[in-house]
């Protein structure tokens, strides 16, 4: 996409225009592998991540939303009676509010339930609702908020883009109009309802939703208005009734129903997302990602929305490894193999073709490394190789992932019996570490405890067992079913014997019982053990599809702006490339390269500032400020000056007649321009002051004070590096 397609792209929230002098060439794409990066590796790494992210990422939220589809069913249900279900004998109507606890304004449920409230119900014969969205944003004071409701309803009509004369019609923040346009449109649509969205419903003024609800109730029933409030807060205590007044609480009829992300829910969407053997997501998350998954769920942020920028983030991460170009074709996104080779083949491109012929063989036996030493030529074979790990690693995930949902089905039909016992793990019960533990393969205390359990069973309940077995089989796709096709008959074959068993006397029926349980056990145990034992990253080449150890970039999700900012004006040289650094008297550049730090007049201009910032007091005197500013600008430019002189007498003959007539008319122009040198100057260190201090002003560093008109106020003080 071209920075001109970016910036007409609404969707994009940031551009990034690389930075480029006057004639010089393109900037080459970022790789934090350079030396052993492909030429337009992170092109197709990033083509990759796309492919990759967009197919979870749909997934997700096709879980998500049937998660919460039946909570919406019922949130829209009780929105719909909202008016039919009335407490007869009230003094004044009431005004429907439904406070929705636990979510955020873009939540998968309230996504739910406005769709389903527009949509409506054809069979039922109910009419869809109109639906209003409003954002604190939007409503700074009473008058921006009614319109925006009114707009809100009334555009989303054929009627309300029409234009009206502004002399001849209500104000757009008139109920009026609202009114007199639902007195039009219902005899169209009987029974329409309005309903008006709260997005992030703590951030709005309390004194402006007060004017609302005072306005809007004294239309009820007329208009038939119905409220959603999306609340990020719990429940207990009610951000209603410790915010507004027992006089506004009054007018409303409250309907609290609570919505809270629990660790359930992303338990259901990553054993949807990463553990179902009918879904393949292409990158595989590791222990590691799961892990701070869920110490970050737990502690800090409740949100599906989380969850997502977590997994976003580990993908992102992941695709930063050279060799991912390979992660769903060995072609690097050609059209056919022998371009490919013949891309790899380019001289740009050996530095990767070497790693590659470095990591295939490391991943071999003795055997295939020498035969590979031997034919390291034959490209069009090491390709293969890729594909045959990426085909035996995929075979591995999906038998890891059928293992480990069986375990799952097991282990919760023995739950719903009662048997509390299996509850016990190394990491505690949180749903989230039972899949990492069987990442890691360190669940055999659990399949283990599964059997032992097992031979314990019942005759009903081992044939309950038996039945959710077979009912497991018979729902895996077709490719895994057949796979799968030994062990089905098996429980079939056990199915059928326990039916039998009945039939039998009690004396020989339960001795074969008995036996039959031992049977189901210990195959449970060595089905589990065949599947779960092996980790995902004892494959080849694993690293391409899997997340496995890798640590998780947690700083990119808990980042420290004001330390990295203040560190960045302090050492600018260790987060640019190269700064603006003079160069000094004998022509070499002080930079942090050298292992020296480089001196006050190296530094760009802001920095010389915040040093001048830091051993001022709480309040800065702009002038004195100015005067050391100015101070240090001379230092460099008498510095610029001599290396300038220097880098003249080095290039010039040793002609010392010539450049002492140079050096007589060199003065004498000095002489006449003096004063025009030294006005330009001075406009200069001021411009350079000017913008320096906007920069600190932008950035939070000053405070601007009436008391004294040629003073600021410093905003911090604890910088420990100095």
């Amino acid at each position: 996409m071209t920075p001109e397609q970016c910036l007409d792209d609404l969707s994009q929230t940031t551009v990034y225009i690389p930075y480029s002098e006057p004639g010089e060439e393109e900037t080459e794409s970022y790789s934090s592998c350079a030396d052993k990066d492909l030429p337009g590796g992170y092109e197709l790494r990033f083509d990759s991540y796309k492919q990759a992210w967009a197919k979870c990422f749909t997934r997700m939220q096709e879980v998500s939303h049937a998660i919460y589809s039946p909570v919406a069913s019922n949130i829209v249900a009780q929105i719909r009676e909202a008016f039919t279900n009335v407490l007869p004998g009230l003094p004044y109507p009431e005004l429907p509010v439904f406070a929705v606890s636990g979510q955020s304004g873009d939540s998968p449920i309230l996504q739910n339930v406005v769709v389903q409230l527009e949509d409506g119900n054809v069979e039922d014969d109910v009419t869809p609702a109109r639906v209003a969205h409003l954002h604190p944003a939007d409503c700074m004071n009473i008058m921006l908020t009614m319109k925006s409701m009114i707009h809100g309803f009334v555009s989303a009509s054929p009627e309300g883009s029409t234009k009206r004369k502004s002399t001849a019609s209500l104000a757009a923040y008139d109920i009026e109009l609202l009114n007199a346009w639902y007195t039009y449109s219902v005899t169209e649509q009987e029974g329409m309802q309005l309903v008006v969205v709260m997005h992030d419903f703590e951030q709005f003024e309390p004194k402006v939703v007060q004017d609302l609800f005072n306005v809007c109730s004294l239309y009820i029933p007329r208009l038939p208005l119905v409220f959603v409030l999306a609340l990020s807060s719990p429940p207990e205590p009610s951000y209603l009734h410790n915010t507004y007044p027992r006089a506004t609480l009054a007018l409303l009829r409250i309907h609290n129903i609570t919505v809270t992300s629990h660790v359930e829910v992303v338990e259901q969407l990553l054993v949807k997302t990463f553990f179902d053997p009918a879904f393949d997501p292409g990158i595989m998350v590791g222990p590691v990602t799961l892990d701070f998954l869920h110490d970050y769920f737990t502690r800090h942020n409740r949100s599906i929305d989380v969850v997502t920028t977590i997994l976003q983030l580990a993908f992102m991460k992941h695709v930063d490894e050279p060799l991912t170009l390979f992660l769903f074709d060995s072609n690097l996104n050609c059209s056919n193999e022998k371009s490919a080779l013949r891309k790899l083949t380019k001289p740009e491109s050996f530095p990767f073709l070497e790693y590659l012929f470095t990591r295939v063989l490391s991943s071999q036996t003795g055997q295939q490394q020498s035969r590979w030493k031997s034919d390291r030529n034959d490209l069009s074979s090491l390709l293969g190789v890729i594909t045959d790990c990426r085909v035996n690693f995929h075979e591995q995930c999906q038998k890891f992932r059928v293992g480990f949902c069986l375990l799952l089905r097991v282990r919760k039909f023995v739950l719903d019996l009662g048997y509390k016992s299996v509850e016990s793990g190394e990491d505690g019960e949180s749903p989230m570490a039972i899949m990492s533990r069987g990442l890691r393969g360190r669940l055999t205390k659990d399949w283990k405890h599964l059997g032992s359990v097992i031979k314990k069973l019942n005759l009903d309940q081992l044939s309950g067992l038996l039945d959710a077995l077979e009912w497991f089989f018979a729902d895996l796709p077709d490719g895994v079913f057949e796979d799968e096709e030994k062990d089905r008959k098996w429980v079939e074959r056990k199915r059928a014997s326990l039916l039998g068993l009945g039939q039998a006397s009690s004396d020989q029926g339960g001795q074969a019982f008995e036996t039959l349980a031992d049977e189901v056990g210990e195959w449970f145990v060595e089905y589990s053990a065949e599947r779960l034992t092996r980790r995902l990253d004892e494959a080849r080449l694993w690293d391409i599809w899997y997340t496995g150890s890798t640590p998780f970039p947690s700083e990119l999700i808990n980042p420290a702006p004001r330390a990295h900012i203040t560190s960045a004006l302090l050492h600018p040289e260790s987060y640019a490339d190269q700064i603006p650094c003079f160069a000094k008297s004998d022509g070499s550049v002080s930079n942090d390269v050298e292992g020296e730090a480089p001196a006050v007049w190296e530094l760009p201009d802001t920095s010389i500032l915040f040093r001048g910032y830091l051993e001022a007091g709480k309040m800065i005197n702009v002038f004195d400020w100015y005067q050391s500013f100015a101070a240090v600008l001379e230092t460099q430019r008498d510095k610029e000056l001599r290396a300038g002189d220097q880098k003249k007498a080095d290039g010039s003959p040793c002609d010392e007649a010539a450049h002492e007539r140079r050096r007589d008319s060199d003065e004498e122009e000095m002489e006449d321009g003096e004063e025009m040198e030294d006005e330009k100057w001075g406009m200069e260190v001021q411009a350079r002051f000017i913008r320096g201090v906007h920069e600190l002003d932008f950035m939070g560093f000053l405070k601007h004070t009436g008391r004294k008109a040629d003073h600021v106020t410093r905003t911090v003080f604890d910088v420990t590096e100095q």
